[in-house]
């Protein structure tokens, strides 16, 4: 029997048979890891508390045929706070699948376990989740290399700062200037203020996040970028997203 330790958040549980769960963790040193935690759903199973959604452990595995297991597990933070929030729930539960869905398995990856791991501490503390996922968003895309290129026009080069008005081109991964958007029903018009924000956000820390002002035609906009970025890099709509336009309606 194999065993190894790994520092991992719990992203996802899936029941499997009566007694058992399939639990996956995106850890700092192996990346997405899916395993098998045997007789959780048994009323006082050790393992319960540290396999809930979002928590942070250090688990002890050991290897399996197909899946891994999990042997034991010590919290480090529960985050049970997030839980207990409707809202904060629903929009964590979609940053978590953006994380299960963009990160492959078993590929060693810190930098988006860090940002997870230091959005979720981010949550506890503050109360703007839209803010918040849209920064997650955005430094998502950035880590893996697919957020909109803003420094000028993708087409001719041209600055944007002069520009009255910008089109975002989703074929294209980035904005355009007027005189190069000839077909504009296949791109989304948006206000400068709006790059701006994206370049801003792009650049800051969480720590700087109280520097933000929004207005919601500015937030809306940002959501609308950043949600076709994603629909067109995973070329699906995710699951929590459905969800998340219901709380929000």
């Amino acid at each position: 029997m194999s065993l190894y330790s790994a520092n991992a958040i719990v992203l996802y549980h899936q029941d499997l048979g009566d007694a058992d769960k399939i639990i996956t963790l995106m850890s700092r040193e192996y990346g997405k890891i899916k395993a098998v935690a045997r007789g959780v759903k048994r009323p006082r199973n050790r393992l319960i508390g540290g396999t809930q959604l979002f928590t942070y452990s250090e688990f002890l595995l050991f290897k399996g045929r197909q899946l891994d297991n999990i042997s034991q597990c010590q919290i480090k933070e529960s985050f049970f706070r997030i839980r207990d929030d409707f809202k904060k729930l629903a929009y964590t539960s979609y940053m978590a699948e953006l994380v299960n869905e963009f990160v492959p398995e078993k590929q060693k990856n810190e930098e988006v376990f860090f940002l997870f791991l230091k959005t979720l501490y981010w949550i506890l503390k503050n109360d703007d989740i839209e803010l918040i996922t849209r920064f997650f968003e955005i430094k998502l895309l950035l880590l893996t290399g697919i957020l909109p290129y803003m420094d000028s026009c993708i087409n001719c080069k041209a600055s944007l700062d002069d520009e009255v008005e910008i089109y975002f081109k989703p074929s294209e991964g980035g904005f355009v200037c007027s005189n190069c958007c000839s077909i504009r029903e296949n791109n989304l018009q948006i206000q400068k203020g709006t790059l701006n924000l994206l370049k801003f956000l792009s650049e800051i820390k969480y720590e700087q996040l109280d520097l933000v002002k929004l207005t919601p035609n500015l937030i809306q906009e940002l959501e609308k970028i950043l949600r076709i970025c994603i629909a067109n890099y995973l070329e699906k709509k995710l699951k929590s997203l459905t969800f998340l336009d219901k709380i929000k309606l």
